[in-house]
């Protein structure tokens, strides 16, 4: 067992309508005081992310997606890691 904790990222922007989906699951996470789980909400996920990213043993981005269903994907890094300064995407965050 990892002595690192669990990471939750939910992100969008709560402005937005639907688009707050991932915002509301990492409250709801958060709400309930879990053990070795951190969460971070956030409107967008930028470069400053990464240093959480590297000190997680797993690390969960909940977003809204297009799409009715519920998904659940495991992702790879992508890319050589290079981020814009105001935004980034999951695979650009774990590279």
């Amino acid at each position: 067992m990892s002595s690192l904790p669990a990471l939750v990222i939910g992100y969008g922007s709560p402005l937005r309508g639907d688009d707050a989906a991932g915002r509301l699951v990492a409250e709801a996470i958060e709400d309930r005081n879990l053990p070795g789980v951190v969460v971070i909400i956030a409107h967008q996920l930028t470069p400053e992310l990464a240093m959480d990213i590297a000190g997680a043993s797993h690390v969960y981005f909940v977003d809204a997606a297009l799409s009715d269903a519920f998904a659940c994907s495991p992702i790879d890094p992508a890319g050589d890691g290079a981020i814009s300064s105001h935004s980034a995407d999951p695979r650009a965050l774990l590279a």
